[in-house]
């Protein structure tokens, strides 16, 4: 392993600190009234528990001429680029430590190392939506809502509905929000909710399916036994009469 391991001049106080710092940097820009001291409380009491998925999220680059939007990936690759690394500031700091020239197959080992790594930290920091609540909009349609849990701004949801025999019936696009709309559901038929989640700037990132709630379109517990029975007897009526 070379991140974490003070052998490859890769040591994970480093990391930390490269982090942080970029973190907090952030933090200011959006809460520039904010003090210093105010917002380092506020990141280390608050915010250092989802350090990596944090800047994850927000480690991209909008070109102000194409308006092209790098995301997390795309950035590493950038950045590891023999050509960049030419006339990158930081090469006088490679040079201290390198034994020959650098090829194009060794920055691309180390973008993959530090993506690996990247990917491993944020598994362990991404969380379920949490106090998930379903709202009956009309006999067929629901809306499902959610908590951060938090996770930081960015980070993307996928919610969806299962049947009793968890077989999928709908899932939602990703979304940064937290509310989706399902409709076009069978009427009075018991359904589970689930969502995964994922961080913006790496698509194979993500949780499996989290079970959520469980609900009925239309109606509230202690009246769907009935409204259920006669919906059942609707449908044989409609099936014997054709």
């Amino acid at each position: 392993m070379i991140i974490g391991n003070s052998k490859y001049h890769f040591p994970l106080e480093d990391i930390l600190a490269d982090i942080d710092a970029y973190n907090i940097s952030n933090k200011m820009k959006t809460k520039p009234n904010k003090s210093l001291s105010k917002v380092l409380l506020d990141y280390y009491l608050h915010d250092s528990n989802k350090r990596f998925l944090t800047f994850i999220n927000t480690y991209s680059f909008t070109d102000e001429n194409s308006e092209k939007v790098s995301l997390f990936q795309e950035r590493v690759e950038e950045v590891t680029s023999l050509e960049y690394v030419k006339t990158w500031p930081a090469n006088d700091v490679l040079k201290k430590y390198k034994k020959h020239d650098y090829t194009q197959a060794e920055l691309t080992a180390l973008g993959n190392a530090f993506l690996s790594y990247m990917r491993e930290q944020v598994m362990k920091e991404l969380e379920k939506p949490l106090n998930t609540k379903v709202l009956s909009i009309s006999f067929d349609a629901v809306e499902v809502s959610w908590e951060s849990n938090g996770n930081p701004a960015e980070t993307h949801y996928k919610i969806a509905i299962f049947d009793e025999k968890n077989i999928l019936v709908e899932q939602s696009e990703w979304t940064s929000g937290l509310k989706v709309k399902f409709e076009n559901l069978a009427p009075f038929t018991p359904y589970i909710v689930k969502g995964k989640v994922k961080v913006k700037g790496l698509d194979n990132i993500e949780t499996d399916w989290h079970p959520l709630n469980r609900f009925f379109p239309a109606g509230s517990n202690h009246i769907f036994p009935l409204f259920r029975i006669f919906y059942n007897k609707a449908i044989e009526f409609e099936r014997s009469s054709k």
